[in-house]
């Protein structure tokens, strides 16, 4: 089971919440503008980082093949499709729940949208 999630607003400062299962799959879409030429678009977590900077999880810049930052802790549960959406894998009760954030950068204008993820058995 996959669970979609899309944000309603753009913009929002508040995380949106969401609920995933442990073993299951979710996914958060990244619905902010995104430029078609030349996509400048990040994906990044406060659930595997120590201190207050988030954890890269996937950076469009030169990355045509959308590979997951090999310097992540859990890059091998993610992935990030050609809408950037990105799919968390076989989620794990203590260690995925959190914030994570994708970033679009635009005209040198950069838009955020975050999610909180709760896990439930």
């Amino acid at each position: 089971m996959i669970v979609v999630v899309a944000v309603m607003a753009l913009g929002q400062d508040n995380a949106t919440p969401v609920i995933g299962f442990v073993n299951k799959s979710v996914q958060l879409k990244c619905t902010l503008n995104i430029s078609s030429d030349a996509p400048d678009v990040q994906w990044e977590d406060r659930v595997y980082s120590s201190d207050i900077n988030p954890c890269l999880i996937f950076n469009s810049t030169n990355n045509t093949d959308r590979a997951i930052s090999s310097s992540h802790p859990n890059h091998d549960s993610y992935e990030v499709h050609p809408d950037f959406t990105l799919t968390i894998y076989l989620l794990k009760l203590e260690d995925d729940a959190g914030e994570y954030f994708c970033h679009s950068r635009v005209n040198n204008v950069t838009y955020t949208q975050s999610y909180y993820l709760t896990i439930g058995g």
